[in-house]
């Protein structure tokens, strides 16, 4: 039994780690759209697999194709909420330097 991180793949069975005998897997012609679509679509890469590096590669052109615009919605969404959450540190930092002031400015004066 492998140790956890190791590849659970015997060369000698899949075949020789030389890349040059492995076909880069072209990405999916028309990405899923369905919910199910994409399980389809990987079934039908994976069974075109020439090798288990060239099916490691379909695979993730095939998941991708189907979750990676989730992905970058959920990426952007995040993004906003931070950009939100530093503009309004920003603006209390500001404030709070200008109440600084302010006092110095009170303590000074007296």
């Amino acid at each position: 039994m492998a140790a956890p991180g190791e590849a659970l793949i015997d060369e000698d069975v899949v075949g020789s780690s030389d890349p040059r005998q492995h076909i880069a897997a072209p990405a999916p012609a028309h990405p899923p759209r369905a919910s199910t679509a994409w399980a389809d679509v990987l079934v039908s890469e994976m069974s075109a697999a020439v090798s288990a590096d060239d099916a490691r590669a379909r695979a993730v052109a095939v998941v991708l194709g189907a979750f990676g615009g989730a992905v970058a919605r959920a990426a952007s969404a995040q993004n906003a909420v931070l950009k939100k959450a530093v503009l309004v540190q920003q603006r209390r930092r500001l404030a709070q330097e200008e109440r600084q002031w302010e006092l110095q400015l009170h303590a000074s004066g007296m």
